[in-house]
């Protein structure tokens, strides 16, 4: 009996994912984000991942990781223009 349902339900789970729709995207309801939020969002993203790779640099002798995490600090440190604090 176990193995009937079973196969009902694998048999009717292919069936299920042809029928699924995706959610229709709409560009009006998209989230609309200003652009002091956007540049506010992707400087502390900058931010952290100068963090992160300082942390990795401190913690790691491995020269092939401390020449990768200084060119992170790098680039991310002068990114689009913008020279952030260290």
């Amino acid at each position: 009996m176990l193995k009937t349902h079973l196969a009902t339900f694998l048999s009717a789970t292919p069936a299920l994912a042809q029928t699924a729709t995706a959610p229709a995207t709409n560009p009006s309801t998209a989230m609309k984000v200003n652009a002091a939020e956007f540049v506010n969002k992707a400087a502390n993203s900058n931010i952290f991942e100068i963090q992160l790779s300082q942390l990795a640099l401190g913690k790691t002798q491995n020269a092939h990781l401390r020449d990768f995490e200084q060119r992170m600090i790098t680039v991310y440190t002068n990114s689009h223009g913008v020279t952030f604090p260290p």
